[in-house]
């Protein structure tokens, strides 16, 4: 996926997700840094 509009932190990492980031979602829907 790609974040689109929202903002937040990666799970793993805890850096800014910026929009046009590849990401992936967890089961409980968070987000983190695909690669």
């Amino acid at each position: 996926d790609v974040l689109a509009d929202q903002k937040g932190e990666c799970v793993i990492c805890l850096e800014e997700l910026q929009s046009g980031d590849v990401i992936a979602r967890l089961p409980c829907l968070c987000i983190y840094h695909k690669k």
